[in-house]
């Protein structure tokens, strides 16, 4: 009897403890469990932030691409129909009404044809990638590599365009000339004493006139000067004739400028294509040229600063700070090589067919200055050392 209840009181007394340890863990548990729950619940969150980044939204018919969402959507798709638009574009406006008729038309294709709209003032990354330069810029992207549409802004025909593209069989239509492109222009222009340029568009009906003589004709020279060719008629006569003037030094070059500003007294020297030779390339001064595009974002940022920097170096005589927006002049010196914006040069006196780039990630006023100093061609005193 004693026995039985020695044992039913041990019995009782380890129940009571794993009572006790249960009693004392529940609030840990709960805690561990409740931490759990927010853990999973925030997971869930951020993926739900990077499909909302993701995601592509769509405006009247035609679908609206991002920096962000670019890539992840064009990934997968034959063919894309593009326009890099301006919200401020007169131009861009007329065409929005035809641009939303093709993308509803498209949309009915077998298979369906994404038509999609990439604001390039705010997507500044898109705008540089496609060497977007005017508003609005067509281009049709097939299986990710662009083609760029040079035809007229009309429903009918960038509709055949681009249904000609999609197909599976399509190929770039070859050429009988050489055809120049970022990859082999370096190598063909090196090679070559003079270089006979073609500037076309498939639907120049002068140009397809003059295909079997050499469409359209202007010469390239070394340092990246255009001489056009525009006489009357064209045959193989008249282009001997080009380019003996040329040889001759007849000719005068072609060059995209804006108006040379009449006021040009302020602490930024304002470059256009006109003067790019007369300040630039002068070889009694250092000048720090800014290549930038009016709808890029960082040269927006960088304007203040690059202001502070010509106040700061005003009274240099032989120190100009000067800009010159690249999509709209022509850069007349082809070692000055713009692949985005802003891109920054230091062009020394004395060796202007070496200029500097600016590479320094931090463009703030203290390493611009410091860049400045370090390869201005004579020492030189601030305001502020003063």
């Amino acid at each position: 009897m004693k026995l039985r209840k020695a044992c039913l009181l041990v019995l009782l007394l380890a129940l009571a403890q794993l009572l006790a340890v249960a009693s004392a863990g529940g609030p840990d548990a709960d805690s561990n469990k409740e931490e759990a729950i927010e853990e999973d619940e925030e997971e869930e969150e951020e993926e739900e932030e990077e499909e909302d980044d993701l995601e592509v939204k769509e405006e009247n018919g035609v679908l609206v691409l991002t920096d962000v969402n670019f890539d992840n959507f064009v990934a997968d798709k034959d063919t894309v129909l593009l326009e890099f638009y301006a919200p401020w574009c007169g131009h861009c406006k007329q065409f929005a009404p035809e641009y939303e008729k093709i993308a509803s038309t498209l949309k009915e294709n077998d298979p369906p044809i994404p038509v999609a709209k990439i604001d390039a003032t705010s997507e500044s990354a898109l705008a540089s990638r496609f060497d977007v330069s005017g508003y609005p810029t067509i281009k049709i992207l097939k299986k990710g590599q662009a083609v760029d549409y040079e035809g007229s802004r009309t429903q009918d025909e960038i509709i055949a365009k681009v249904k000609e593209i999609s197909q599976p069989n399509w190929t770039p239509p070859p050429e009988v000339t050489l055809v120049l492109t970022k990859d082999n222009f370096d190598e063909v222009v090196n090679d070559a004493d003079i270089i006979l340029v073609e500037f076309y568009a498939p639907w120049c009906g002068h140009c397809k006139k003059l295909a079997p003589e050499y469409e359209k004709a202007a010469i390239l020279d070394e340092g990246g000067r255009k001489f056009a060719m525009e006489p009357d008629e064209f045959d193989s006569d008249t282009l001997r004739e080009f380019v003996t003037a040329f040889k001759k030094g007849k000719l005068k070059p072609v060059i995209k400028s804006q108006p040379v500003p009449k006021n040009n007294k302020g602490p930024v020297k304002v470059v256009v294509g006109k003067t790019f030779d007369s300040i630039v390339m002068d070889p009694k001064k250092d000048v720090l040229i800014e290549f930038y595009a009016p709808w890029c974002g960082h040269c927006k940022q960088l304007e203040p600063v690059y202001t502070a920097l010509g106040k700061k170096y005003k009274g240099h005589k032989n120190l100009v700070v000067a800009k010159m927006d690249a999509t709209a002049n022509d850069i007349t010196n082809d070692r000055y090589k713009v692949e985005g914006f802003p891109t920054i040069y230091f062009a020394p006196s004395g060796d202007k067919k070496n200029p500097i780039k600016f590479e320094d990630g931090n463009r703030d006023l203290e390493h611009l200055s410091k860049f400045v100093e370090e390869h201005a061609t004579k020492p030189r005193r601030t305001r502020e050392d003063l």
